[in-house]
């Protein structure tokens, strides 16, 4: 992929990202000459920031449905047809932060079975292999604090810190419910890869 999460804030134009002259990210023209030096790579669609759900107490984020449809309309008017990727990657988070912790397994399963609904409701696009390249949650904490000294973003405003308690039992329930209905619907939804995003900052 030539783009990760282009639904987030800010977000990019899928003008930009399909292609067409002059453009700077030609996804088009990236795709054809990687494929003309590599014919076995494996191309993937640039992978959207779940699909209908986007974030509480955010501000900014597009749908990844609409970005995901605006780049295929984009796409097909450029180029008569719809990209030539080898499979549909999404980003899955529940990022609830009016429910602390971040672990509604239910929501992100909803963005899954979205993102496959979406797939199939298209007759080329339908079946096709979905790859989950980010799998995972953003707090596991039960509060958090803004009053941690030389903690600020770059624009100076306070940056949110872990407060309250880890809650491991809750963090690893979720993981627990995503992983055994990803074994139990995978195969069928052709979900054909899952990377669990586990970095800890």
């Amino acid at each position: 992929s030539v783009i990760n999460e282009p639904n987030r804030p800010p977000a990019y134009d899928p003008r930009d990202i399909a292609g067409g002259p002059g453009e700077m990210d030609d996804l088009h023209d990236l795709y054809t000459a990687i494929r003309g030096a590599d014919p076995t790579a494996r191309l993937l669609s640039p992978p959207i920031l779940n699909l209908t759900f986007t974030c509480t107490l955010c501000a900014g984020y597009t749908p990844g449905r609409d970005w995901l449809t605006a780049f295929r309309d984009e796409y097909r008017r450029l180029y008569g047809a719809e990209p030539a990727v080898d499979a549909w990657a999404l980003n899955v988070y529940p990022l609830d932060w009016e429910h602390i912790p971040t672990v509604n397994s239910q929501l992100a399963i909803e963005q899954i079975v979205g993102f496959r609904n979406y797939l199939d409701s298209v007759p080329e696009l339908r079946g096709k292999p979905i790859w989950i390249t980010e799998l995972g949650l953003h707090w596991g904490w039960d509060a958090w604090r803004t009053d941690v000294p030389g903690c600020t973003n770059p624009d100076g405003s306070p940056m949110v810190s872990p407060a309250g308690t880890y809650r491991e039992d809750l963090v690893v329930k979720y993981l627990r419910e995503l992983f055994d209905w990803l074994d139990a619907n995978a195969q069928a939804m052709n979900i054909q890869k899952v990377f669990v995003y586990v970095t800890y900052r």
